[in-house]
């Protein structure tokens, strides 16, 4: 999430920076995505992790609110960060596209594009809680649109694990799929493609289950067993 700088409203935020970023991602791509996590009030793994660790205060997202002065502690609490989302979502619905650009931004369960689209049945309504999964949904629905080369920006290493059963998966029809890891000076690009290929088709397939069973978001790893240790046995 993108840390505010100067601006003092969430208008001002979305405007001056938010905004001014997802237009400078935009500039050299044909198609762009923003896909945000979504807050389901049902129980499950994930939001009982998410009820857990929140800690924040409940804010009132609108134009004219003043940005909290602890922005960290704000985005902790997941009605702030959906109610933040779909602010954000509306706004940069806003933006003017090229006729020869897409864009596609989620909104909770709901996707919203520009230009529209007559079915969007293939991306929403979407249950994924995490956007790590919900990322991989919007890749594979990019290659059915004949996009053959697709960048993920992302901080997460469950992304990494995804992306290269993805690009595994669908060879036939991906030429690359690059991420962009982490932020500022420790950013680097991974190439899934390369590590699909790698590693083959059996490990890239099995590799989100190996993940998950050896620690993971809901499921605790095994006492005295690294990931390191547990993928050389």
């Amino acid at each position: 999430m993108l840390k505010p700088g100067g601006s003092k409203t969430f208008q001002e935020y979305s405007t001056a920076e938010y905004i001014l970023y997802i237009e400078s991602q935009f500039e050299n791509q044909s198609r762009l995505d923003l896909v945000w996590n979504c807050y389901p009030k049902s129980r499950s793994l994930k939001s009982t992790v998410r009820y857990n660790r929140s800690k924040g205060i409940r804010r009132l997202i609108t134009a004219s609110s003043p940005l909290p002065s602890n922005w960290q502690n704000f985005l902790r609490n997941s009605d702030n960060k959906e109610e933040l989302f779909s602010f954000l979502s509306e706004q940069v619905m806003q933006l003017v596209v090229k006729e020869s650009k897409q864009l596609v931004v989620t909104d909770k369960k709901q996707v919203l594009t520009v230009p529209p689209w007559k079915d969007t049945a293939n991306l929403a309504p979407c249950n994924h809680e995490e956007a790590d999964a919900r990322m991989m949904v919007h890749a594979a629905n990019a290659l059915e649109c004949g996009h053959r080369r697709i960048l993920i920006c992302t901080v997460d290493t469950d992304v990494v694990i995804l992306a290269v059963a993805l690009a595994n998966e669908r060879s036939e029809v991906l030429d690359e799929l690059w991420l962009t890891f982490g932020t500022g000076r420790n950013r680097r690009y991974i190439a899934a493609h390369q590590i699909a290929k790698a590693l083959g088709p059996e490990k890239s397939r099995a590799l989100p289950v190996f993940h998950a069973i050896t620690g993971c978001n809901t499921v605790s790893a095994f006492a005295g067993h690294s990931k390191k240790a547990a993928w050389a046995t």
